[in-house]
């Protein structure tokens, strides 16, 4: 388990990971799709703040990507080249109003 103590920034490493971030500014940083593909492995955000805290897929995303935020399931989906197929699946917890200006791209 990572944890963010506010202010951090967390690389995503393959596996399950579960990642729990503190007060402030936190971003999780994924270079790989295999750190969190929804088929394998799918990573956890716990603490998740919407008003601070961000997802840096800049390494994996250039046009044509998108993505949906499922609240029933807590999971974030994001297709990276627009195939319709997600390519990075993550759990979120917290204060999730999850929406394009949480990314880092």
């Amino acid at each position: 388990m990572a944890m963010g103590s506010g202010g951090s920034a967390i690389y995503a490493t393959l596996g399950d990971d579960s990642y729990t971030l503190g007060a402030g500014v936190d971003v999780v940083l994924y270079s790989s799709f295999l750190q969190s593909d929804g088929l394998g492995y799918t990573d956890t955000i716990n603490g998740f703040d919407a008003a601070n805290d961000k997802i840096d897929i800049s390494a994996l995303v250039s046009t044509g990507w998108d993505f949906a935020y499922d609240n029933a399931t807590d999971t974030l989906s994001i297709d990276a080249d627009g195939d319709t197929n997600y390519d990075l699946v993550i759990t979120l917890t917290g204060e999730v109003d999850f929406t394009s200006a949480n990314f880092i791209v």
